[in-house]
């Protein structure tokens, strides 16, 4: 009688403290409904809203910012809809990844399982992406979801996880186009379960095939259909060991310092030396995780715009080994418990560090940064230009139909060429004057802009409000008026294209 009270209460323990890490988790995501959609969510938006039907989300697009399942749900909900209307689904899967992971890693024990939820609940990465109306919840929570019925399904050969397998692996496709390094990692996988048979290959061979089949077919028709047309925005080139520093410090959410890249580099040894443990006690998924963090490593390598969002997938398998290690560790002498404990703490608390800025500053503070435009210009229609054609147009765009009496902004591409331009070109004017503001985007958390821009093609600026962003994406804003001395002056340089 004493052990069943003792069991049952152990049991509510556990699931209390699930239970508290999950609604912690999900209150951070929500709390990102706060912040203002940005460029490439405007742009999903405004790409969805062309289209005469849902099938154009897979036939007429073709841009890297269109994630099909975000685009179908975009296009569902209506160009109208409100902000956390477009971010619901991004919010619902990153919810439900938590509980996911625990569940995912139970077998490896409850305190692994517990720190895998924490560690995916309260990971920076994975609260700003679950609070983005994109697609890279949609990606991480199928890639979780694929691994969780891939494994079960070697392990006990029942086709039910085969098949939930094939459904998740081809979702993970449709969520986002970067699932292409996690199921190259599980046909590594499947290679081995065939090569290490030493009986009934061929029927092994056959059977991986079997559930390799859907996502493989979903790949090909989307690279039919899409991929081979795909145009890709780009930005600016980041190198690859900036691209790979970059990919470190998610594991501390993102944080910048000689202490978070301590703790950046002992989480990543521990995670090396989990994979080395698994690897030597022969488990073949080591393969899978091996390969899952290598794939977005190499890509950083090939590619010149291998930002830190490409490595969201091996991100979310780097915290499920630095769980299976901290776990362990938990299960040590007292020493290691309290270098685990420390190392955990350490983890988490950088993290919450970065969420706690990013919902204090935001993607961008666009709404106040139009109004204020419309509300110091000069004129009843409000002559604008910029470092970003196809982002400043998007964005005034959508945040102008919210400021009062709606202004009318008037646009001027600087680059004729430039996405987004074909309507916005500067028409013949008679006035030769400049646009009256300028705006200067950033990416950078650490944004200061000079107080003057002197624009020769242009005119002579002055600084009037920065418009900070924080976090991963987003845009900072420097938002610049045109010189006193040259309001009212006629341009002596080309009219802008």
């Amino acid at each position: 009688m004493s052990s069943g009270r003792s069991n049952t209460r152990s049991r509510g323990r556990w699931v209390g403290l699930i239970l508290a890490v999950v609604l912690t988790g999900a209150g951070l995501r929500l709390l990102g409904l706060r912040t203002e959609l940005w460029m490439d969510e405007i742009l999903s938006l405004r790409l969805v809203g062309a289209l005469e039907s849902p099938l154009g989300v897979f036939t007429s697009i073709h841009s890297d910012n269109n994630h099909y399942l975000n685009s179908l749900w975009l296009y569902a909900i209506g160009a109208h809809a409100r902000w956390w209307h477009m971010r619901l689904a991004s919010i619902v899967l990153g919810i439900l990844l938590i509980p996911l992971a625990f569940r995912a890693v139970r077998d490896w024990g409850r305190p692994a399982a517990l720190v895998a939820a924490l560690l995916v609940g309260l990971s920076y990465p994975m609260i700003h992406y679950s609070s983005e109306a994109r697609g890279y919840s949609h990606v991480l929570a199928f890639a979780l979801l694929s691994w969780f019925f891939f494994r079960n399904w070697l392990r006990t050969d029942d086709p039910l996880w085969g098949v939930g397998y094939a459904l998740g692996a081809s979702l993970g496709f449709l969520g986002h186009l970067g699932f292409a390094t996690v199921f190259a990692s599980f046909l590594v996988w499947s290679a081995f379960d065939v090569l290490s048979a030493r009986r009934d290959r061929v029927r092994r061979l056959v059977r991986n095939a079997a559930v390799q089949l859907l996502p493989a077919v979903t790949i090909a028709l989307l690279y039919l259909v899409d991929v081979r047309f795909l145009e890709v925005a780009g930005g600016p080139p980041v190198t690859t060991v900036s691209s790979w520093l970059a990919a470190g410090a998610l594991l501390v959410g993102d944080a910048r310092g000689w202490f978070a890249a301590a703790v950046a580099l002992v989480a990543s040894a521990c995670v090396a030396i989990e994979l080395v443990r698994m690897f030597r006690d022969g488990e073949s998924e080591s393969l899978f995780f091996a390969f899952v963090l290598f794939f977005p490593l190499a890509n950083g390598v090939i590619s010149v715009h291998a930002y830190p969002r490409y490595y969201l997938t091996a991100l979310l398998f780097a915290l499920l080994l630095l769980s299976r290690f901290v776990g362990r560790t938990l299960s040590g002498t007292a020493r290691q418990r309290w270098a685990a404990a420390v190392l955990l703490v350490a983890v988490v608390g950088l993290n919450l560090v970065e969420v706690a800025r990013f919902l204090e500053i935001g993607r961008g503070q666009y709404l106040e940064a139009v109004t204020d435009i419309a509300g110091v210009s000069a004129t009843a229609r409000p002559t604008v230009a910029g470092n970003h054609d196809l982002g400043h147009i998007l964005v005034i765009e959508y945040y102008g139909q919210f400021v009062r009496g709606r202004p009318s902004f008037e646009y001027l591409c600087r680059l004729p060429g430039a996405p987004g331009c074909e309507q916005y070109r500067a028409p013949n004017r008679t006035d030769g004057l400049p646009p009256e503001f300028f705006i200067v985007a950033s990416t950078r958390n650490r944004f200061a802009p000079p107080e003057d821009l002197d624009i020769s093609s242009l005119a002579e600026y002055s600084l009037m409000t920065v418009y900070p962003k924080y976090g991963l994406s987003g845009l900072a804003w420097a938002v610049y008026r045109v010189s006193s001395h040259t309001r009212g002056v006629v341009s002596r340089a080309s009219p802008v294209p």
